[in-house]
């Protein structure tokens, strides 16, 4: 083995070990700006965004039926999730030309789909406060209701038999 390629082979190992690495980072040090979500906001675009069956003309699979947002839709409550490709070529039929699509929006369906988890997020948070109130407000029926009926055994009034609780 010659020395270069022997120098070569070293410096290959020593990067793949990371050595020579100068500029290792943890993978929390890779995000910057990192803030809690405003999952209310997520929620309402979500609720929002109307939702289309369509079919792709130019879709590999042929007459397929999608459920999904499109690209207008997305880049109106989504902004974030669309990039807009000046030209995108598709497959033209066989032994056609490709096509070219101009100003084609593609659409970043994770970033709508980490919407809809931080609006479900939201929802069991509501739905949670709502099991609380509805606690509440049963104990609250139950002291009622004792309190009632210590009050009817001590004024010998009897309940309207036609309130139905």
């Amino acid at each position: 083995m010659a020395a270069d390629s022997r120098l070569t082979l070293v410096w290959l190992v020593l990067l793949a070990c990371g050595i020579l690495c100068s500029h290792a980072q943890t993978f929390s040090d890779a995000y910057t700006k990192v803030s809690e979500a405003n999952v209310s906001d997520s929620l309402r675009r979500v609720s929002l965004v109307p939702l289309s069956l369509y079919s792709f003309k130019y879709d590999t699979i042929k007459n397929r039926t999608q459920l999904g947002i499109l690209g207008q839709h997305a880049q109106r409550y989504f902004p974030e999730s669309v990039e807009i490709l000046p030209t995108r070529h598709v497959p033209g039929e066989k032994g056609q030309p490709p096509i070219v699509l101009k100003n084609f929006p593609v659409v970043d369906k994770n970033v709508i789909y980490m919407h809809a988890v931080a609006a479900v997020q939201e929802l069991i948070r509501r739905a949670e406060g709502l099991e609380q109130e509805l606690q509440t407000i049963r104990e609250a029926d139950v002291r009622q209701r004792e309190w009632f009926e210590q009050l009817s055994r001590r004024t010998h009034v009897q309940p309207d038999s036609q309130v139905g609780y």
